[in-house]
């Protein structure tokens, strides 16, 4: 049986389509780039404040980190946005009140707030979560756009697995947020007693006291193959 040649014509569709019927009847789809942004940002921001008097030492700390998503967003007319990413706020502050010419009373206050955001109901390093970006390096560039311009997402039920649709998968995958706050608190109170030429410092008061609570929303949503659409093969005339 001979080996089916594909006409140069049809091949010059798929390079330079040459309008939209045929740029979605002849796709030739870079996956790397419809699943991956070029890059992602991070950053982490601080400000540090100090200051005081013979009577009183403040000291005060602000920071914010912020992991951006590797992934492309795309508009799934469904209210939210998909993909990852991680949002922190860290916060300190010490205090240092001499009451006394002996008597220092150290108060310290810290916590943090931070919201991690992935798909919903995936496990990280899991068989679904791989579907989120293997057609990156899997799907066949000719198979199918990864949406059309009427709105359908594309998919190939002739072979899910060597051809997934991972924007898609992405996209409509619903939204999981893990929040997590913590609030650290704990007083001292040192007391000079002046015992001996080197000073002896008696610990008469450390309460140490903590509060920490993790709480996570999410919006499930399902698949739905109706909202779909098959590439349209070829036909040589």
């Amino acid at each position: 049986m001979g080996r089916k040649i594909t006409p140069a014509e049809i091949l010059e569709r798929y390079r330079h389509p040459a309008n939209l019927t045929e740029a979605e009847r002849y796709p030739n789809v870079d996956w790397q780039h419809e699943v991956f942004r070029n890059y992602a940002m991070a950053y982490n921001p601080n400000i540090n404040i100090s200051g005081g008097t013979q009577a009183v030492k403040y000291f005060a700390s602000v920071d914010f980190l912020h992991e951006g998503d590797l992934f492309r967003q795309w508009d799934n007319n469904r209210g939210y946005k998909a993909g990852y990413g991680f949002n922190r706020i860290n916060v300190r502050s010490n205090l240092d009140f001499k009451l006394t010419k002996t008597t220092l009373l150290k108060a310290n206050i810290s916590g943090s707030h931070g919201v991690k955001q992935g798909p919903w109901n995936i496990a990280a390093n899991s068989w679904a979560e791989t579907q989120l970006w293997q057609a990156a390096y899997s799907a066949p560039s000719d198979c199918f756009l990864p949406r059309y311009s009427n709105g359908t997402w594309g998919y190939y039920p002739a072979d899910t697995q060597g051809a997934p649709n991972s924007v898609v998968n992405l996209a409509i995958s619903g939204v999981g947020k893990i929040t997590k706050t913590r609030i650290n608190t704990d007083f001292t109170l040192e007391q000079d007693l002046g015992f001996t030429p080197v000073r002896d410092k008696y610990l008469l008061r450390k309460v140490p006291i903590s509060y920490s609570f993790q709480c996570a929303r999410a919006v499930p949503l399902a698949y739905s193959r109706r909202n779909s659409m098959q590439p349209m093969p070829h036909r040589d005339s």
